[in-house]
């Protein structure tokens, strides 16, 4: 197992140089970053058929509402065993 150092404040010499074998940088050093927005039709696609799918499970929930309308209308609520409400 590693033992990390000690990183207490009291174990630093004063001008002892800071050296980090992981990610060496020379003084002076500046790092920059840019990010960009994703294009616009980039999820496009993406969202449309998940929209489409969306819309297909509504239709469906809605023929199934108006079947079990149409089943109580007729009087099949006993094939469900109790009253449909």
């Amino acid at each position: 197992m590693t033992t990390l150092p000690n990183f207490n404040s009291a174990t630093f010499v004063p001008n002892d140089p800071v050296d980090n074998p992981y990610l060496p940088l020379t003084p002076g050093t500046i790092l920059s970053y840019e990010a960009t927005e994703p294009e616009e039709n980039e999820n496009n696609d993406e969202l449309e058929e998940l929209e489409e799918a969306i819309d297909e499970l509504e239709e469906a929930l809605e023929e199934l509402a108006d079947d079990l309308d149409d089943l109580e209308e007729a009087g099949a609520s006993h094939l469900f065993g109790s009253e449909l409400t």
